[in-house]
């Protein structure tokens, strides 16, 4: 069975960061969501690499671990985006206690395809598992967290098993311990022909990738992992059909899922801490044992 939660939030959009300083930097009080995240309790490590190409942001909450471990995905439509657009929602999970890794991958624009964006998303998760007791986190407890394509490249990661390996810097299971995902186009198969560069060809010339590529391959797999998905019903960006429809799927293979749809939330909202921002960092926290 899924759960099915409503709630409402409200739309506003916000302008993140496009820089990553390569330096650390310590922040020291805690804002509430609606403010501004300059001055926050965690302390950032930034590029740090993690493959042979990539390198990700690390935010440390202050204080005693071990920390729970989100590791996080942004989006941008599989061709672009980068970690910045996700990084006020990395601090706001950082501030409510999450050892958080912000990773980047290969996307169409870095000349990411099939597998490759798969393989540096399970790159981040053996990263984060291999290095956690660096930065006081708990290496039994590491969620997967993706946004908009985002999510679409951590469910097939979540629920494949340890299929994607790529040039990773550390070794292990790159399979997480929860999943969430945010406002995600989880049937990719709905948008060729955008990603037939991303597979390699039209579905018919390149069918093994676009299966593989695809979550609804693995809906009977790993029943047992919690999974939270999150959908605005003013998203015009992703429909939420692509969320529900998942959601539907998931269950009817017999996994549990938490569904939560957020009346009157846009795309950018989702991962907006003046908007429905916080939502998704209780799923995150919701999720943890």
């Amino acid at each position: 069975m899924f759960v099915l939660l409503f709630f409402v939030a409200a739309c506003t959009e916000s302008v993140v960061s496009t820089t990553s300083p390569p330096t650390s930097t310590t922040s020291t009080s805690a804002p509430s969501p609606s403010t501004s995240l300059a001055d926050t309790p965690y302390t950032t490590v930034a590029r740090i690499p993690f493959t042979d190409l990539l390198v990700l942001d690390v935010l440390q909450p202050h204080g005693d671990g071990p920390w729970p471990i989100t590791v996080l995905v942004h989006g941008g439509g599989w061709v672009g985006g980068e970690r910045a657009d996700v990084s006020d929602l990395a601090a706001l999970l950082a501030t409510r206690g999450m050892l958080v890794y912000n990773i980047s991958y290969r996307t169409m624009a870095l000349g990411g395809s099939y597998p490759t964006a798969y393989e540096d998303v399970a790159c981040g998760v053996r990263f984060a598992r291999a290095t956690a007791h660096e930065y006081g986190g708990d290496p039994s407890s590491v969620t997967l967290a993706g946004y908009s394509a985002g999510a679409h490249l951590a469910a097939v990661v979540a629920l494949a098993g340890n299929e994607f390996d790529g040039d990773c810097l550390a070794g292990g299971s790159g399979l997480p311990d929860a999943l969430v995902g945010i406002a995600g186009p989880y049937d990719s198969d709905q948008f060729s022909p955008l990603l037939i560069p991303f597979f390699g060809g039209p579905r018919a010339e390149a069918a093994d990738a676009w299966s593989a590529g695809n979550p609804y391959s693995y809906v009977d797999r790993r029943i047992s992992l919690p999974i939270h998905l999150l959908q605005g019903t003013a998203d015009g960006t992703v429909p939420q059909r692509f969320t529900i429809d998942f959601a539907a799927a998931l269950e009817a293979a017999g996994h549990t899922v938490e569904l939560t749809i957020i009346e009157g939330a846009g795309h950018r909202d989702m991962v907006d801490p003046s908007a429905s921002g916080p939502i998704a960092v209780e799923a995150v926290l919701g999720l943890l044992p």
